[in-house]
């Protein structure tokens, strides 16, 4: 009969639970860039993506919760709001500001007890009360429920002005829950492409990420579940779909003709 020890070493299971340890002490040790502790993602950035998406989705709980939902900003995609399912390891939500993607990202996070890196309690932030409302109305489905991840908001990358990627490389680790609130506000576009690089090696070691953007360009990486935000209910989008990604194209196609006519 094969010893635990033997059975644990072939088990499939086990190999992704010392690979995971591995990577997580090499983080810990070494201020080398992530991207050389995982496994090179394939060059083409049309492959599938490992199945490993943590939060697979968020229900709403009969009944409203107070603070969303009043005046002067109520959120009607909130209030109609069931359910949202999660189909990629990479989900971005897109819309006009004030059209609520913030204030879910926010409750998904408090939600999940993602930590963030800020020396205010999240209980005792202001700017998250309505978030927080919102969240106690919120059911996360989870498989598996992973314990790491972390809660960005741009504010929280405003400090590290400079610093701000290797800063985000130090919060976010592999198999984790991610989740981002509009960082391009952070990023200039050539940086943003190193953001999508970041993205693809932690996503290649089985993280999740969930963003709240209007960048094109984070828009654009590759088969993310883009959910829009700026219709009467949260609608899943195909990328040249988006309003952003058209109004961009438009606006570079000719520039000048579209300042000449302001």
């Amino acid at each position: 009969m094969q010893s635990r020890e033997g059975f644990s070493a072939q088990s499939p299971d086990a190999r992704r639970r010392v690979e995971k340890r591995r990577v997580f002490t090499a983080l810990s040790r070494s201020p080398a860039p992530i991207e050389n502790l995982l496994p090179a993602f394939p060059a083409n950035p049309c492959y599938s993506w490992p199945a490993m998406i943590f939060l697979r989705s968020i229900e709403r709980l009969n009944g409203e919760s107070e603070g969303y939902t009043s005046s002067p900003f109520p959120l009607p995609h909130l209030l109609s709001l069931k359910t949202l399912t999660f189909t990629s390891p990479v989900t971005c939500f897109t819309g006009e500001n004030g059209s609520g993607q913030s204030t879910l990202l926010e409750a998904i996070a408090l939600r999940a007890k993602l930590p963030m890196p800020t020396s205010l309690p999240p209980d005792h932030d202001p700017a998250l009360a309505a978030s927080h409302n919102l969240a106690r109305s919120l059911q996360l489905n989870w498989s598996p429920k992973t314990n790491y991840g972390t809660f960005l908001r741009a504010c929280d990358l405003h400090p590290h002005q400079g610093t701000c990627l290797e800063f985000l490389r130090s919060q976010c680790v592999p198999g984790g829950l991610h989740v981002l609130d509009t960082p391009e506000c952070m990023f200039p576009p050539q940086r943003q492409l190193a953001v999508l690089t970041l993205i693809k090696a932690l996503v290649a070691g089985n993280a999740q990420f969930i963003i709240a953007t209007n960048s094109p360009l984070l828009l654009a990486f590759p088969d993310a579940q883009i959910l829009d935000f700026d219709t009467p209910e949260v609608t899943e989008r195909a990328y040249d779909d988006v309003t952003q990604v058209k109004f961009m194209r438009e606006f570079l196609a000719d520039p000048e003709e579209h300042v000449r006519t302001l």
